[in-house]
């Protein structure tokens, strides 16, 4: 694997296609890049391709055509364990439904597959910080099926942000909250 520049693009699509089901052909020639820090926002109507965008970013489809880049490596010419491990490793995925498990708190679903102290346990203080950021202060101990829709989305946001990745790829990630919600309170 390349080691990254900052001054390049953390993500890049050169010329994408990709060709769906019954041959349909769901993204032409499509390009972007997005820098260091960048918000960038897909919007477009119902099949039009966003989640595809997404979905080819996150290394689980492959394009029919055109290059993608993630911290200035081709992932076309990697191995799909390199693949694998720069996704694993900087970038962080939301997903619409919140995929807790329900039998576990708060605390459980947001560490059990990140930042821990040396001694193996969560990180309970920083998990506590990002949940207070996240509107969800004193929830740590709470079990996830006591929680709102809302509440899930959240907690399942402070998982993705907990490794503070790289690159976070989200895919209407505030479709079941609130406005309030939505902003924090």
């Amino acid at each position: 694997m390349r080691r990254y520049n900052s001054v390049e693009p953390v993500a890049e699509l050169r010329d994408v296609h990709f060709i769906g089901e019954g041959k349909q052909e769901l993204l032409h020639g499509v390009s972007l890049s997005v820098m260091p820090r960048e918000r960038l926002l897909i919007a477009g109507p119902n099949g039009s391709g966003k989640s595809t965008i997404l979905r080819i970013m996150e290394n689980i489809v492959q394009p029919s055509e055109g290059e993608v880049h993630l911290f200035g490596n081709n992932m076309n010419n990697l191995s799909q364990d390199a693949r694998q491990q720069i996704i694993r490793e900087r970038v962080g995925v939301g997903f619409q439904a919140a995929m807790l498990d329900e039998g576990r708190t708060v605390a459980e679903n947001i560490s059990s597959l990140h930042d821990t102290t040396r001694e193996g346990r969560p990180n309970r203080r920083h998990a506590a910080e990002l949940l207070v950021t996240l509107g969800l202060r004193g929830m740590l101990d709470r079990r996830a099926n006591t929680l709102s829709g809302g509440e899930k989305q959240r907690v399942a946001m402070a998982r993705l942000l907990l490794p503070a990745p790289e690159l976070i790829l989200m895919d209407e990630p505030t479709a079941s909250l609130d406005s309030g919600g939505a902003y924090g309170k």
